[in-house]
């Protein structure tokens, strides 16, 4: 593929995101006019542990099977199996779990008892998103990476018709009935992710998918991902724990301060639903960056090809910070008016302009941790996500007290700073390991 092929492939990429992120930025405008603050904020409470549970059942074999078919190493329907297999029996192993613990969690670790409901609703999206998420892996693996780009348009589609839906419905439902339609709206979303894929792929892998139905005895050999899997999902899990383990420190540590629970739930929705929803809108760009480095960057490892692998990873680098930069600027000059557009108030404004331009650093984190994961460094982002995660616990016991919700902000970007900066470390060694410089 020559240079106006990958610019071209690369901003069709981008234009493919920029549409799935404007539907999400509608659905986020409807659903908080719908939720309202309370409701908000006990869907902010839930998701970390959405995010660990989701953690957990995914096992990072989406990028395991990416890696493994990208690199052409193995059957594709032996790493197929052996990875839905995988994730089915997590699944249901840990929609049983939450569903046993769900009254403990709600009632004596987040300390409201409104967020039950919204405990249980997750149940319906864990399957759903493993088994997506293994068949976007598949694609990306193929290089048919616009196809998976689309497929976020579809799931972004389908969640906004669920919420326009809901919203016309269910417009005098309780306050934990519409924090559980925001968790069915993800599991919506996961259906027409997952049918879309299916629908608009190729033929032939249409023909693939029908021979691998009717295949028998396809043996189960769990090595290879789990080689590959095992790293990234310790990684994953620390720094879900992390985040699991903030609202629980927000809320024990805010609770002995002798503020509500009702106050705690919205100050923490403003941040967490509110501000890094906004913050976290560049990063839509990182993860179609990404989703087009995997694929690439795996064929240049196995050609042995580091001077090439080392150019696309640095204009994918260059592009996200770029763009980060951009929107952070509108964002530090513009707060007031997109606040008014995208929640209809300004509430959060001070927070936005404050850590908007420490946030850019956050925009290329996505596609350092892809290239190591390719780089068979899955190893080293796990070393970084501990220390990372144990600076973050750290500092939110000791920023919270004097600083409420800002304090997790700070966390937030500290423990950015230190995951990005070890893992461009040693991305660098690997790159210098092979007689290339990737930029010392």
């Amino acid at each position: 593929m020559n240079k106006k092929n990958i610019s071209f492939h690369l901003i069709s990429i981008l234009a493919i995101g920029v549409s799935a992120k404007c539907i999400s930025l509608i659905s986020r405008m409807i659903l908080t006019r719908f939720l309202g603050q309370e409701a908000i904020g006990i869907y902010s409470l839930v998701n970390p542990i959405l995010v660990l549970i989701l953690t957990l059942s995914s096992f990072s074999l989406p990028t395991a099977v990416a890696t493994l078919i990208s690199k052409g190493e193995g059957k594709a329907k032996t790493i197929i199996y052996s990875a839905f297999t995988i994730v089915v029996l997590l699944s249901l192993f840990l929609m049983f779990l939450l569903l046993l613990l769900s009254d403990l969690i709600s009632n004596e670790i987040l300390f409201n008892s409104k967020t039950e409901a919204c405990i249980i609703a997750s149940l319906f999206i864990i399957p759903l998103t493993s088994i997506s998420a293994i068949i976007k892996g598949y694609f990306l693996g193929s290089n048919e990476i616009e196809l998976a780009s689309y497929s976020q348009v579809f799931e972004e589609a389908g969640r906004l018709l669920f919420i326009l839906l809901c919203s016309y419905l269910f417009t005098n439902a309780s306050v934990e009935a519409k924090a559980s339609f925001a968790v069915f709206a993800l599991g919506v979303g996961e259906i027409f992710q997952i049918s879309s894929m299916l629908f608009f792929c190729k033929r032939t892998y249409k023909s693939k998918l029908c021979a691998f139905i009717k295949t028998k005895n396809i043996p189960f050999q769990s090595n290879e991902l789990i080689k590959i899997s095992f790293p990234l999902t310790i990684a994953k899990l620390i720094g879900s724990l992390t985040y699991c383990l903030e609202p629980i420190i927000f809320t024990h540590l805010m609770s002995n301060n002798s503020f509500s629970s009702s106050y705690i739930a919205i100050e923490y929705g403003i941040i967490n639903s509110y501000v890094m929803p906004l913050l976290l809108i560049p990063s839509f760009i990182s993860l179609s960056l990404s989703n087009y480095l995997l694929p690439n960057i795996g064929k240049c490892m196995k050609e042995k090809n580091y001077i090439k692998a080392r150019t696309i990873l640095l204009k994918i680098l260059i592009i996200s910070l770029t763009i980060g930069i951009i929107i952070s600027c509108i964002f530090m000059f513009f707060g007031e008016t997109i606040l008014n557009i995208v929640y209809g108030e300004e509430i959060g404004l001070s927070y936005l302009r404050k850590i908007t331009f420490f946030f850019i650093i956050y925009y290329i984190e996505t596609p350092i941790i892809t290239a190591l994961s390719v780089c068979s460094l899955s190893s080293k982002s796990l070393f970084s996500t501990i220390v990372s995660s144990i600076i973050r616990i750290v500092s939110l016991i000791i920023f919270i007290p004097k600083f409420h919700v800002m304090g997790i902000a700070i966390s937030t970007l500290l423990s950015i700073y230190v995951d990005v900066s070890l893992n461009f470390f040693f991305l660098n060694a690997f790159f210098k390991r092979n007689n290339v410089k990737l930029i010392f």
